[in-house]
């Protein structure tokens, strides 16, 4: 939740600051179905700031893929105690010869604050 409001010069509340967010996610959603796609957004904040927003993008096919990150259980055995590396290398090798609209996603090493400022 954000602590911040919109007010109007006689000093009453408009919007509070997740209400501002969350009207700019509407209009991404809303971008998406102008072009007949699901209408799912995202809005990325820093510091009370949007910092990136998009909404779902169909691949040139027409086709839709989910995006596989990690997995937390395979065949009764409850993984989340391992490694998340270990994790994904499982994932990776059971979607590797996958044929349905699964992709797997990588991990990438390095600084994760860095990549988001």
């Amino acid at each position: 939740m954000c602590d911040g409001f919109l007010f109007a010069k006689r000093g009453e509340q408009i919007m509070t600051q997740d209400e501002i967010f969350m009207k700019e996610a509407l209009k991404e959603a809303a971008k998406a179905r102008k072009k007949d796609e699901v209408p799912i957004a995202c809005i990325i904040t820093k510091n009370s700031k949007i910092i990136s927003k998009s909404h779902n993008l169909k691949h040139k096919t027409n086709e839709f893929y989910y995006v596989v990150f990690d997995i937390l259980s395979l065949n009764g055995e409850d993984l989340r105690e391992k490694h998340l590396i270990y994790r994904k290398e499982v994932l990776e090798h059971l979607l590797a010869n996958s044929k349905n609209n699964l992709m797997f996603s990588s991990h990438i090493l390095g600084n994760g604050k860095k990549i988001f400022k």
